[in-house]
């Protein structure tokens, strides 16, 4: 029980410092947080402007790959 508040904050700490920290510094040298992974999905009016922005890494894919033109 001694360790347990101490070990909650070395958890926590662990926790920022992986990845809001450390992810976030790679994502910025790596240029992937400028990637645009969803678009305005919460103000779509039909199901099919939904599934067009709600991710559009695999819409991308499947229209690449799967449909036909």
């Amino acid at each position: 029980m001694k360790l347990s508040l101490p070990m909650a904050v070395a958890w926590i700490l662990n926790f920022f410092t992986v990845f809001h920290f450390t992810l976030n510094i790679t994502s910025e040298l790596l240029f992937f947080g400028d990637r645009n992974f969803y678009g305005d999905w919460w103000n779509c009016k039909n199901l099919g402007d939904y599934w067009r922005l709600w991710n559009l890494p695999v819409h991308n894919f499947l229209l690449r790959h799967v449909s036909n033109p």
